[in-house]
């Protein structure tokens, strides 16, 4: 379990976002997941899309995956990207659980396997 502490509404959107991508990008199912990865709380979403190029992260102000990417940032987390094992890619959106202060850099490479 991972309680994080912040703006309801844009957290709710960032991960609605990256539902919609993933929906809107993938084939067949998505998966969504969430726990703690280290000092980190995260949520993953995975599909079976063509790939995602990690810099559309940052670009595009419009763009579902670069407000999620800000929504990550103005909370002190960040948004990250991995290849999915068997094709796809996954998303997540790192974030300190409520009351840490995490000092080391996530790691999404083992998510890749949802």
């Amino acid at each position: 379990d991972a309680i994080v502490s912040g703006d309801e509404g844009a957290l709710t959107r960032a991960v609605e976002n990256l539902v919609e991508n993933a929906i809107a990008a993938g084939t067949g199912s998505v998966i969504v997941k969430s726990g703690i990865e280290g000092e980190w709380a995260y949520v993953a979403v995975a599909d079976r899309g063509p790939g995602l190029d990690p810099d559309l992260l940052r670009s595009s102000p419009g763009l579902g995956l670069a407000i999620a990417a800000r929504v990550a940032e103005s909370h002190g987390g960040r948004l990250e990207t991995v290849p999915r094992v068997g094709g796809g890619s996954v998303v997540i959106l790192f974030l300190a659980p409520k009351g840490a202060d995490p000092s080391s850099t996530p790691v999404a490479i083992r998510l890749g396997a949802l």
